[in-house]
């Protein structure tokens, strides 16, 4: 651009001069080069003035690309061995040295120092059987179902004593298949350690933090059945994980590079041949010893693994209905009446379904199909409680009355449904009103051998097994002529 500016653009320039921006934040803020900016700033010469010798970015004879900030390079440094960012390296700069640049050149300088000052990493080791560390890498190239090709994620956990390791291809990063490759892990080192360190996946860590991250409830729980801690790494800090992040490029390049699978059992297989005859046989770069041959004075301090396998489950918080009852899966589960509106915390497995609030479990019950109802009577309040029960009573009676089968179904019925079977049970009631007392027993006794719980089932049943009757048509009325008088008309002719 011209050293010679339109008035508007002059005006721009001399208004944030005055709110004493930097030549540099100028020119990228409008598009102006710092050397005209520096020709039409009135107080060029006072700030030029006030810079101490050998600095200036717009004095002459500055040497090229020197920064403003050179001459207070080592106080800067100083001030950044203490801790100080660079805002308040600036603003003690300005009020007790008369610094005349902006915050920019200093968080610029402050930048460039931080990194020409080596980063020294104090090497952590570990004792045999005292940590383990997982990631995920991509795979090669697989063929799907589909019949196109993938790369799939491949687990890979490393004895961070021995560096022995162990690799699993999958296609998913999921919980479930989280703990399924630790578990295979574990299974092929012979034991569990005392510590495992793991990048802040979502199936491991729900909540990443510097400070204090969140471990994923149910890894959690696993990591307690099998007796390890969990050592989320910091955020940014691949370094922390650097043995299994550092072996990734050397089971890759090793292994996978350049290959195809048709598979995930096939590339599954070929990792377990590359680590049994080149993985474990090589002589590590940093331990200077044969992996198998470190391996084995790791296993025997190796946690021996628990008798029981691991039994996954699912968790989540839940808010308590205006009915007493939680849902999970389309499901609902009763909670004592006092937890009414509030938010508890479920887990639920293949089997069974726990609630609690905090830690106290205050509720247990064993899984139901989706739209099926479990109400225990000792969560409802206790008025309420009695009335349920009375009514029961009252019901089943009524269904026995209409014949055995009908009793047994409305047992089954209230067992199935809970609270509301009441209704269903007073519609079924109801059909001896169209329907003999028999035809509906034995449709009770249909429905219970197909373990059908639905008025409309009931219903249609006692309509199929009612016979249709003939309609009977009468003889004699007060408005129908007698039958002799049609045969008198018909023997002497029927009337014009």
């Amino acid at each position: 651009m011209a050293n010679h500016l339109k008035m508007d653009r002059k005006q721009a320039v001399l208004a944030l001069l005055r709110l004493g921006w930097s030549y540099r934040r100028i020119e990228r803020e409008t598009g102006v080069r710092r050397e005209t900016v520096a020709k039409h700033d009135p107080d060029r010469d006072s700030k030029a003035a006030r810079a101490p010798t050998g600095g200036g970015e717009n004095r002459p004879g500055r040497p090229p690309g020197q920064s403003l900030c050179e001459p207070w390079r080592e106080l800067i440094e100083a001030k950044l061995k203490r801790g100080l960012d660079a805002r308040r390296i600036h603003q003690d700069l300005v009020h007790e040295h008369g610094f005349a640049a902006g915050y920019d050149s200093v968080k610029r300088f402050c930048r460039r120092l931080r990194k020409s000052r080596p980063h020294v990493f104090a090497r952590i080791e570990t004792g045999p059987g005292e940590q383990l560390q997982a990631d995920f890498f991509k795979g090669a190239p697989t063929r799907t179902e589909s019949g196109r090709h993938r790369r799939p994620h491949v687990f890979r956990a490393v004895l961070s004593y021995s560096r022995h390791s162990y690799e699993e291809a999958v296609w998913r990063q999921d919980l479930p298949t989280f703990i399924r490759c630790f578990e295979n892990a574990f299974r092929f080192f012979g034991g569990s350690v005392g510590t495992v360190r793991i990048d802040n996946l979502k199936a491991g860590i729900t909540r990443a933090c510097h400070y204090d991250p969140d471990v994923n409830e149910v890894f959690a729980a696993f990591a307690r059945h099998h007796g390890f801690a969990v050592l989320p790494i910091r955020p940014r800090t691949p370094r922390e994980n650097g043995k299994v992040e550092r072996g990734h490029g050397y089971a890759e390049s090793s292994a996978l590079r350049g290959r195809r699978f048709d598979s995930l059992d096939e590339q599954n297989k070929h990792l377990l041949w590359w680590n049994e005859n080149v993985a474990r046989q090589r002589i590590h770069g940093t331990t200077k010893e044969q992996v198998l041959a470190r391996f084995e004075r790791e296993k025997p301090q190796l946690k021996p693994l628990p008798g029981q396998p691991f039994r996954l489950f699912r968790c989540g918080g839940r808010v308590v209905s205006a009915d007493g009852h939680v849902e999970v899966d389309k499901a609902f589960y009763s909670v004592p009446h006092a937890f009414l509106g509030r938010e508890l915390r479920v887990q639920w497995d293949e089997r069974m379904v726990r609630i609690y609030d905090g830690e106290t479990q205050v509720a247990l019950h064993a899984r139901q199909s989706a739209g099926r109802f479990r109400t225990e009577p000792e969560h409802l309040p206790v008025g309420k409680r009695h009335v349920h029960l009375k009514m029961e009573e009252h019901l089943l009676a009524k269904a026995r009355a209409i014949g055995r089968d009908a009793g047994l179904w409305a047992e089954d019925a209230l067992r199935e449904r809970g609270v509301l079977a009441y209704r269903l049970l007073q519609g079924v009631i109801s059909l001896t009103r169209r329907h003999p007392a028999e035809t509906v027993n034995e449709a009770c006794a249909t429905a219970l051998r197909h373990r059908a719980f639905r008025y409309r089932t009931l219903a249609a049943l006692c309509k199929r097994q009612t016979p249709r009757q003939q309609p009977l048509f009468a003889s004699e009325h007060e408005l129908i002529r007698p039958l002799s008088e049609y045969v008198e008309l018909l023997g002497k002719g029927l009337p014009r």
